[in-house]
C-alpha cells in the first residue's frame, strides 16, 4: 500500500514538472542558448577580423620595406594617377594625401 502511494506521488510530481518545464520545447523559438551562441560567434568574428587587419597591415609594411622595386612601382602608381587626375588641378600635397588614403586599411 506504501509503495503505491509513493509511486502516485511521484507520478503527480512528475507531470507537476512537465507542466512547469513544458513537455517539449516549442518550435521556431530560439532558445537562450542559440542566442549566446551567435553573439559569442560575433564577438569573436569581430575580433579575428581585427587581428587579421593588423597582420596584413604588418604583413604589407614588411614587403614595402623589403620591396626593391618600391620606388619604381611608387613612381608607376603617381604617374598613372596623375594620367586619371590631371584635369583637376590637385597640388601634390593632394595627390599624396590621396594616394595615401588609396593604401590606408580603414576605408
Amino acid at each position: 500500500m506504501a509503495l503505491a502511494r509513493s509511486a502516485r506521488v511521484a507520478s503527480r510530481a512528475a507531470i507537476a514538472t512537465r507542466a512547469l518545464v513544458g513537455a517539449a520545447p516549442v518550435r521556431g523559438m530560439v532558445t537562450m542558448s542559440d542566442r549566446e551562441r551567435a553573439m559569442e560567434a560575433a564577438y569573436f568574428n569581430k575580433e579575428e577580423e581585427q587581428l587579421l587587419r593588423k597582420l596584413l597591415k604588418k604583413v604589407k609594411s614588411q614587403a614595402d620595406k623589403a620591396d626593391v622595386q618600391a620606388p619604381t612601382h611608387q613612381e608607376n602608381e603617381r604617374t598613372k594617377l596623375m594620367a586619371i587626375v590631371s584635369k583637376y588641378d590637385m597640388s601634390a600635397a593632394d595627390i599624396d594625401a590621396l594616394i595615401k588614403w588609396r593604401h590606408a586599411d580603414d576605408h
